[in-house]
C-alpha cells in the first residue's frame, strides 16, 4: 500500500467513525482503530443505553436512551454492551445476532431490571443481572432464558415463576456458562441442560412447582425438579438445591429430584459429566440423583446430599448392558433421616443393572433403610465408607474390609449443617487416595496428611 493510498484509507476510516457517533448507529463509548498486518481496520465497541422512559427513535446514548431492550438487541454488534437501566420492561427479548470470540454481545442490568426473559438463538451472548418473571405460555418463550447457541454466559439473574422452566440450554448449544443465578418457583425445573460441555456453577434452585397457574392444559408428565441434564461433557459445581416440597399446593404428585436424567426417544441420558461441591437439601420422598437409561462416565464427588433417597441409578431396566456405565461415587456425604419408617428403603445409594461402578470414601449418616444397595451389578467396587446412625441402629448393608460401621464421624456441628471434621474424627486418613479426587468441597487439596479423609471435607490440622 502506497503512502497516498494509506492516507486516503485513514481519512475514510476517520470519517466513518465520526459519522457513526453522530448518527447514533453505534452510540459508542469506545472506538478503536487497530492495525493488522499493515492494514488499518476499524474495531468498534459500543454501549447502548435502555431506559423505561426512553424512546426507540433515540440513538441509544446515555442522554438519549432506547425505550425497549429489543431495539438495542436489533442493532448491537459483536463487542457491544446493552446497558439496561432500572425499571420494568414488559417484553420478551429475541436475540438472533451473534457476538464473536472475545467480543460477545453483553446485556447488563443496572439496578433492578424486570423483564419477561430472553430467547437466544445466537452465540457469544452474555446476560447478567436481570430479574425475569411472568414468561409467556410457550415452551420456548416460556423459559426464563432459552439458549440455542454456543459460548453464552448467563450470570447473576433472578428467575422466578417462569411458566415453563427457569433456564434451558438446548441440544443445539455448547460451552455455555450458567453461574450464580437464583431460580425460584419455576415450573418443571430450575435448569435443563442439553448439548455439550457446559459449566453450571454456583446456582441456587428452590421451590420448583409442577403446575404454574399460567400454563394452560399442562401435560401429565410435568414435574418439580432442580436440574435435568442430558448431552455430555458438563460440569455441575457448587450448586445449592433445596426446599422443593411435596406439600406445595402447586405440586400435586411430583417425583422430586435434585439432578435427573433419562433416555428419551430423541435425547440420550447425560454422560461424561462431573458433579462436585453441590449441596442438596430436600424433603421426604425426594431423590438427590436420579439416573436412568444409558448413563456413562458420571463422577459424583465431594457433594452433600440430604434427601430421602441419596442416589437411584437405573442404568438398564430391561437387561444388563455390557457397556461399562462407569459411575464414580466418591467422598460424598449422604444424609437420611431416622424418622423414615421403612426398614429396607430408602437407600443412601441404590444401583440397578449396572456394569462398573466405584463407591468409596463416602459418609452415610442417619440412614434408617439401606446403606448401599446393588441389584444386578457387575464390576462394582464398594469400600472405605463410614456408616453411622446417632441412635445406635445400623442400616442394612454389607460391611467391607476398610469400612467404618458405627463410628461417629465427629462433625463440627451437624445440627447447624457444619459437616467439617473435628480433631480425632475416625474419618481422618481413613479413606483411599484417588486420582480423580484431588481436592474437597472447599477446594482444599487432598490428602492433607498420609491419606485422604472419608467424606466431602478434608481435615486441616
Amino acid at each position: 500500500m502506497s503512502k497516498t493510498d494509506y492516507r486516503i484509507k485513514s481519512i475514510i476510516i476517520a470519517f466513518a467513525m465520526v459519522l457513526g457517533i453522530y448518527t447514533g448507529v453505534h452510540a459508542s463509548s469506545e472506538s478503536v482503530a487497530a492495525t493488522t498486518q499493515g492494514q488499518a481496520d476499524l474495531v468498534t465497541q459500543a454501549i447502548y443505553y435502555v431506559s423505561a422512559t426512553g424512546s426507540d427513535t433515540n440513538p441509544g446514548t446515555s442522554s438519549y436512551p432506547f425505550k425497549s431492550i429489543q431495539k438495542a438487541a436489533n442493532v448491537a454488534m459483536p463487542g457491544d454492551t446493552v446497558m439496561v437501566l432500572a425499571g420494568s420492561y414488559n417484553e420478551r427479548i429475541q436475540i438472533t445476532r451473534s457476538g464473536s470470540a472475545g467480543a460477545p454481545i453483553t446485556f447488563l442490568a443496572s439496578g433492578t431490571v424486570i423483564t419477561q426473559g430472553f430467547t437466544v438463538k445466537a452465540s457469544y451472548i452474555t446476560i447478567k443481572g436481570f430479574e425475569i418473571t411472568n414468561t409467556p405460555d410457550n415452551d420456548t418463550d416460556g423459559r426464563g432464558i432459552y439458549v440455542q447457541g454456543n459460548y453464552c454466559d448467563l450470570e447473576n439473574n433472578y428467575i422466578h415463576y417462569a411458566t415453563r422452566g427457569g433456564i434451558l440450554l438446548t441440544d443445539q448449544s455448547s460451552n455455555c456458562i450458567v453461574r450464580n443465578n437464583r431460580l425460584y418457583r419455576n415450573s418443571q425445573n430450575g435448569l435443563e441442560v442439553n448439548g455439550q460441555n457446559h459449566l453450571i456453577a454456583g446456582n441456587e434452585i428452590w421451590g420448583t412447582i409442577q403446575h404454574h397457574p399460567a400454563w394452560i392444559n399442562p401435560p401429565s408428565w410435568v414435574d418439580a425438579d432442580g436440574i435435568r441434564f442430558f448431552g455430555s461433557g458438563h460440569v455441575f459445581r457448587g450448586n445449592y438445591i433445596h426446599d422443593i416440597s411435596l406439600s406445595d399446593p402447586l405440586n400435586v404428585n411430583p417425583h422430586i429430584d435434585a439432578f435427573q436424567t433419562w433416555d428419551s426417544t430423541t435425547t440420550p441420558a447425560g454422560s461424561n459429566c462431573t458433579f462436585e461441591q453441590n449441596r442438596i437439601i430436600l424433603d421426604e420422598g425426594a431423590t438427590g440423583f436420579q439416573l436412568e437409561g444409558g448413563v456413562h462416565n458420571i463422577t459424583i464427588r465431594n457433594n452433600i446430599i440430604d434427601a430421602f433417597r441419596g442416589l437411584d441409578a437405573y442404568m438398564n431396566t430391561n437387561s444388563l448392558d455390557t457397556t461399562p456405565s462407569d459411575i464414580f461415587i466418591l467422598n460424598n456425604l449422604f444424609i437420611g433421616s431416622l424418622t423414615y419408617t421403612s426398614s429396607s428403603y430408602p437407600a443412601a445409594a441404590a444401583i440397578y443393572d449396572t456394569v462398573s461402578a466405584i463407591i468409596e470414601n463416602n459418609i452415610i449418616f442417619e440412614q434408617s433403610g439401606q446403606s448401599i444397595y446393588i441389584q444386578n451389578g457387575t464390576n462394582i467396587t464398594i469400600d472405605y465408607n463410614l456408616i453411622y446412625n446417632s441412635n445406635g441402629t445400623v442400616p442394612l448393608g454389607n460391611p467391607q474390609i476398610h469400612d467404618k460401621w458405627g463410628f461417629n464421624p465427629l462433625f463440627v456441628n451437624s445440627a447447624a449443617g457444619n459437616y467439617h471434621l473435628q480433631p480425632g474424627s475416625p474419618a481422618i486418613d481413613a479413606g483411599i487416595t484417588l486420582q480423580n479426587v484431588t481436592d474437597d468441597m472447599d477446594g482444599v487439596t487432598r490428602p492433607q496428611s498420609s491419606s485422604t479423609d472419608i467424606g466431602p471435607y478434608e481435615y486441616i490440622p
